[in-house]
């Protein structure tokens, strides 16, 4: 891996791997047999053909009428993710989960140095991601095609974090949920950049304010070193400055420690979607990151009650659903 990347990006690879979304939740999904995981969906998993080739996708069972796409985090299609789609499922939703790489119920740090490589389409430490945001506009388009005429729910964490951003400018998409954008890689504390480029941004903020029924949901832990509050900030001030703001919740992890100051604090706390959550999980402030799928107790349920709240689901399982996994 040396001999082809420079020293900073080499440091930068090592906190990508050590800081990537690893927290082990304390979640009953995780002393789960993985064939119990598995009837959580359909037997047979879609295929979607992309440009950058076939990506197989693990689709919830149920009659659920909602259909929700959630893109998976940097340590691939893990328990969490797979738990989460569960539990939008038992509320109603059909969820459509793509695995990029590695292996259904993942939860190593499979793929890091593939997304890295020379040749792959994600280009982690640029802004513009890479050629993989045509494949997610892709297997978004393929989605719809499935459920004409209902608009789509698309949720990203961590490496997706910030591609449903883009997907809001779509007419058939109504609900985009930005949780802890982590590129692209290296950003520091003030580093504003989303992962993808402000036209993108502006062009998204413009369609939110041709059509009142589109909404941005943002979740981020206030003192993330790894995705900066800062590309939360940048959301901010764009859907603020359009009128769109009251569209657009920001649930941000405050914890009592947290300093309640500086330009990205002040961005946030002034911004009328601003909802602070108070979260337990500090220490070492560099795993301080993953929320709604891989965050430990109890903060991903605080976190999970917001997202179940903010996409108009309900907060407790119905009876008919069967027994939720925590």
């Amino acid at each position: 891996m040396a001999s082809f990347l420079p020293s900073s990006l080499l440091a930068a690879v090592t906190s990508l791997m050590v800081a990537s979304c690893s927290i082990r939740p304390d979640q009953d999904v995780y002393r789960m047999p993985i064939a119990q995981v598995s009837s959580w969906f359909e037997k047979d998993e879609l295929t979607l053909n992309t440009a950058g080739g076939k990506i197989p996708v693990s689709v919830t069972t149920g009659d659920g009428s909602r259909p929700v796409l959630l893109l998976h985090e940097l340590n691939g299609q893990t328990r969490g993710s797979l738990a989460l789609a569960h539990e939008l499922a038992q509320r109603g939703c059909k969820v459509y989960v793509p695995r990029f790489f590695g292996v259904f119920g993942n939860d190593k740090k499979q793929g890091v140095l593939s997304l890295i490589l020379p040749g792959n389409r994600w280009h982690m430490f640029q802004c513009e991601t890479g050629p993989i945001r045509q494949d997610v506009r892709e297997i978004a388009a393929q989605v719809m095609a499935l459920h004409p005429g209902q608009p789509l729910t698309v949720i990203g964490n961590c490496m997706t974090g910030a591609m449903p951003v883009e997907l809001l400018a779509e007419p058939g998409i109504d609900t985009a949920v930005v949780c802890q954008p982590a590129l692209p890689v290296g950003r520091s504390s003030g580093d504003g950049r989303l992962g993808i480029p402000q036209e993108v941004i502006d062009r998204t903020v413009a369609a939110m304010k041709k059509n009142p029924h589109k909404r941005l949901v943002s979740f981020n832990y206030l003192a993330d070193s790894f995705a900066p509050v800062a590309g939360q900030a940048t959301l901010a001030r764009s859907t603020a400055a359009a009128g769109v703001g009251a569209r657009h919740l920001l649930y941000i992890g405050v914890h009592a420690e947290d300093p309640r100051s500086g330009a990205d604090y002040d961005q946030l706390a002034t911004h009328p979607g601003f909802r602070p959550v108070p979260v337990e999980y500090r220490e070492p402030a560099i795993r301080r990151h993953s929320t709604v799928s891989e965050a430990s107790e109890p903060d991903v349920t605080r976190y999970r009650e917001r997202l179940y709240s903010a996409l108009g689901l309900p907060a407790k399982v119905p009876p008919s659903a069967g027994r939720n996994i925590r």
